[in-house]
């Protein structure tokens, strides 16, 4: 069913998918994606999705509706890849309740809601049994949702820290976030802090080393004339002609 209605911008909202057999597929990617035009889809809430897989920019960029059908109720447990499923869905001012879909298999689910524009509130996805093990991409989940103004607890969510960074809530202007959030965050801030910080300080004892290392040259060359035929010692005797006058 991939782009099985790729770009559609007219399609009745009484359309009868009620006798679609889904059961033996296993993508949904780009289903609707780019129905800028479409206000209303057909009602897809018995679709059985059992085996579905992919199921990435299945709304991509369907800017103009205004709500989903029910779709709170799909089977998603062999899903794996939710990526860009919402994006720019900007007209959309809440989504069905997505809180108890079965995610353990899901490794992408970057950009899932980016650019939801209109969205006043997530359901409580906090409650999603994702697998640590599995997830590797949550990049911009949430990037440049406007009118969002609370988050889920995200600090539940089975995700290893490394991949929580800014950009996930950037563009949020109106979030509020509670206090949990808030130090869930700041576990985060602090942890880029301690890698910054072991950065630094390995540039800073390679600069070390660089320093003990030309001083060691200098020595060599100012005591051992055997780098004499090269020329070497020259500009270490100017150095020292120069010092001795200076004092």
């Amino acid at each position: 069913m991939s782009f099985m209605f790729y770009g559609i911008n007219i399609l009745l909202p009484s359309s009868d998918f009620s006798k679609f057999n889904t059961i033996f597929n296993n993508k949904m990617s780009y289903m609707f994606y780019n129905c800028s035009s479409l206000t209303e889809l057909p009602d897809i809430s018995e679709f059985n999705i059992m085996n579905v897989t992919n199921m990435d920019n299945m709304f991509y960029n369907c800017s103009s509706l205004t709500q989903l059908p029910d779709i709170s109720k799909f089977n998603t447990e062999s899903v794996t890849d939710m990526n860009n499923m919402f994006y720019n869905c900007s007209s959309l001012a809440e989504l069905p309740d997505i809180s108890k879909w079965n995610m353990k298999n899901i490794r992408d689910i970057s950009n899932m809601f980016c650019n939801c524009e209109s969205l006043v509130l997530i359901p409580d996805i906090s409650n999603w049994n994702l697998n640590k093990e599995k997830v590797i991409n949550i990049d911009n989940l949430f990037k440049n949702c406007k009118s969002l103004l609370k988050l889920p607890n995200l600090s539940k969510l089975n995700i290893d820290k490394k991949l929580f960074d800014f950009g996930m809530i950037e563009g949020c202007r109106l979030l509020e976030i509670d206090y949990k959030e808030k130090d869930y965050i700041n576990e985060i801030k602090n942890y880029f802090k301690i890698i910054i910080n072991k950065i630094s300080s390995c540039f800073e004892k390679l600069i070390i080393l660089i320093a003990f290392l030309f001083v060691l040259l200098l020595f060599l060359f100012a005591y051992y004339p055997i780098y004499s035929s090269f020329n070497l010692l020259k500009p270490v005797i100017v150095l020292r002609i120069l010092w001795n006058i200076s004092n």
